[in-house]
């Protein structure tokens, strides 16, 4: 299946996201996140709950977070709020989270404490690993995965895609 790639970019921060594997979704952070890329992601991934709630649709997100950097203050105060709207299904949607980065996984960590909805996901060290739990999560729950998708074959979105 062919890549249908978008990119939200500001400054030195850029979030690619892949939709050609519906209802299986890729996307990669790099660099810290700025106001502009947290609201442009929040916005896609309420995009991508509202659309699997309306199909009654198990859906996958798997990102990876191994080129990200950490936010400032201020940009996970507003990624905690922006979480705060996005709509829950955790009976459809799975999210699988590469986060190699202690940092990155603290930042996180903290950014949950301070959220009054749980947020629905599995930190895992490696986007192979979120590749494969991902996929096996869609099998679960009898969606066959999609073709051409593979842990030991993909390739890392890259911040030009």
């Amino acid at each position: 299946m062919p890549s249908v790639t978008k990119t939200f970019k500001d400054q030195d921060s850029a979030i690619v996201v892949d939709e050609g594997y519906a209802p299986f979704y890729l996307a990669a952070w790099f660099g810290a996140p700025t106001e502009v890329t947290a609201r442009a992601y929040f916005a896609w991934t309420t995009t991508i709950v509202e659309e699997a709630i309306r199909l009654n649709r198990n859906t996958v997100i798997v990102v990876d977070s191994e080129d990200a950097g950490r936010p400032s203050a201020k940009v996970r105060a507003l990624m905690a709020e922006l979480s705060e709207h996005v709509p829950r299904a955790e009976k459809l949607i799975t999210v699988f989270v590469a986060l190699p980065n202690p940092l990155v996984r603290g930042t996180l960590t903290a950014m949950q404490w301070v959220t009054r909805k749980p947020w629905p996901m599995v930190v895992v060290p490696s986007i192979e690993e979120d590749i494969t739990r991902g996929l096996a999560a869609l099998r679960a729950a009898g969606v066959t995965p999609p073709v051409g998708l593979d842990a030991t074959t993909h390739k890392r979105l890259s911040r030009t895609a």
